[in-house]
Protein backbone atom coordinates (compact mmCIF):
# COMPACT_ATOMS: atom_id res chain seq x y z
CA UNK A 1 0.00 0.00 0.00
CA UNK A 2 2.46 2.30 0.75
CA UNK A 3 4.85 1.59 -2.49
CA UNK A 4 0.92 2.50 -3.99
CA UNK A 5 0.91 5.56 -2.64
CA UNK A 6 4.49 6.62 -3.42
CA UNK A 7 4.03 5.69 -7.02
CA UNK A 8 0.78 7.46 -7.49
CA UNK A 9 2.69 10.38 -5.90
CA UNK A 10 5.46 10.65 -7.90
CA UNK A 11 3.15 9.91 -11.14
CA UNK A 12 1.35 13.45 -9.83
CA UNK A 13 4.15 15.09 -9.21
CA UNK A 14 6.22 14.64 -12.23
CA UNK A 15 2.75 15.66 -14.58
CA UNK A 16 2.48 18.33 -12.49
CA UNK A 17 5.05 20.75 -14.28
CA UNK A 18 3.84 19.26 -17.55
CA UNK A 19 0.28 20.73 -17.13
CA UNK A 20 1.78 23.54 -15.92
CA UNK A 21 3.75 24.73 -18.98
CA UNK A 22 0.89 23.43 -21.64
CA UNK A 23 -2.18 25.42 -19.82
CA UNK A 24 -2.89 28.58 -21.02
CA UNK A 25 -5.29 30.80 -18.58
CA UNK A 26 -7.57 32.28 -20.54
CA UNK A 27 -6.86 36.49 -21.00
CA UNK A 28 -8.82 38.58 -22.86
CA UNK A 29 -5.33 40.76 -23.39
CA UNK A 30 -2.97 40.69 -26.31
CA UNK A 31 0.69 39.31 -24.92
CA UNK A 32 2.66 42.45 -23.84
CA UNK A 33 5.86 41.39 -25.95
CA UNK A 34 7.46 38.91 -27.71
CA UNK A 35 6.18 35.42 -27.58
CA UNK A 36 7.69 31.70 -27.01
CA UNK A 37 6.18 31.17 -30.42
CA UNK A 38 7.82 34.22 -32.21
CA UNK A 39 11.14 35.18 -30.50
CA UNK A 40 12.69 38.63 -31.94
CA UNK A 41 8.97 39.55 -33.48
CA UNK A 42 7.83 41.89 -31.42
CA UNK A 43 3.83 41.03 -31.00
CA UNK A 44 2.08 40.68 -33.98
CA UNK A 45 3.59 43.16 -35.82
CA UNK A 46 6.31 41.35 -37.40
CA UNK A 47 8.85 43.75 -36.61
CA UNK A 48 12.42 43.01 -35.22
CA UNK A 49 13.42 44.15 -31.76
CA UNK A 50 16.10 46.67 -31.72
CA UNK A 51 18.52 44.08 -30.24
CA UNK A 52 17.92 41.99 -33.37
CA UNK A 53 18.14 44.52 -36.05
CA UNK A 54 21.47 45.80 -34.44
CA UNK A 55 22.85 42.44 -34.46
CA UNK A 56 21.49 41.67 -38.07
CA UNK A 57 23.53 44.27 -39.54
CA UNK A 58 26.50 43.50 -37.44
CA UNK A 59 26.43 40.07 -39.07
CA UNK A 60 25.94 40.93 -42.40
CA UNK A 61 29.22 43.21 -42.36
CA UNK A 62 30.95 40.44 -40.74
CA UNK A 63 29.62 37.88 -43.39
CA UNK A 64 30.97 40.32 -46.28
CA UNK A 65 34.33 40.91 -44.90
CA UNK A 66 34.90 36.92 -44.43
CA UNK A 67 34.33 36.52 -48.22
CA UNK A 68 37.59 38.39 -48.37
CA UNK A 69 39.58 36.13 -45.86
CA UNK A 70 41.91 34.00 -47.48
CA UNK A 71 43.66 31.98 -44.28
CA UNK A 72 41.32 29.44 -43.94
CA UNK A 73 42.07 28.69 -40.21
CA UNK A 74 40.96 32.52 -39.41
CA UNK A 75 37.68 32.00 -41.85
CA UNK A 76 36.26 28.95 -39.85
CA UNK A 77 36.77 30.44 -36.56
CA UNK A 78 35.31 33.95 -37.98
CA UNK A 79 32.21 31.25 -39.31
CA UNK A 80 31.74 29.89 -36.20
CA UNK A 81 31.44 32.79 -34.25
CA UNK A 82 29.10 33.75 -36.98
CA UNK A 83 27.22 30.76 -36.22
CA UNK A 84 26.95 31.54 -32.57
CA UNK A 85 26.28 35.19 -32.83
CA UNK A 86 22.98 33.95 -35.13
CA UNK A 87 22.12 31.48 -32.01
CA UNK A 88 22.30 34.44 -29.81
CA UNK A 89 19.92 36.60 -31.93
CA UNK A 90 17.56 33.95 -32.63
CA UNK A 91 17.37 33.97 -28.75
CA UNK A 92 17.35 38.01 -28.20
CA UNK A 93 20.10 37.89 -26.52
CA UNK A 94 21.56 41.40 -28.04
CA UNK A 95 25.03 41.31 -26.01
CA UNK A 96 25.65 37.82 -26.64
CA UNK A 97 25.09 38.57 -30.38
CA UNK A 98 27.19 41.44 -30.33
CA UNK A 99 30.45 39.61 -28.58
CA UNK A 100 30.38 36.63 -30.87
CA UNK A 101 30.44 39.27 -34.10
CA UNK A 102 32.63 41.00 -32.52
CA UNK A 103 34.97 38.12 -32.16
CA UNK A 104 34.41 37.10 -35.86
CA UNK A 105 35.76 40.38 -36.63
CA UNK A 106 39.10 40.05 -34.45
CA UNK A 107 39.34 36.98 -35.47
CA UNK A 108 39.57 37.78 -39.44
CA UNK A 109 42.07 41.00 -38.86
Amino acid sequence: MIRLTTIATALLLAAGPLYAQTSTPPSNKAPAGPTATSPGTAAGTGMTTTAQSGCKGEIARADQQISGVKDQNKKDGAMREIGMAKDMMAKNDERGCMTHTQNAMRLMK
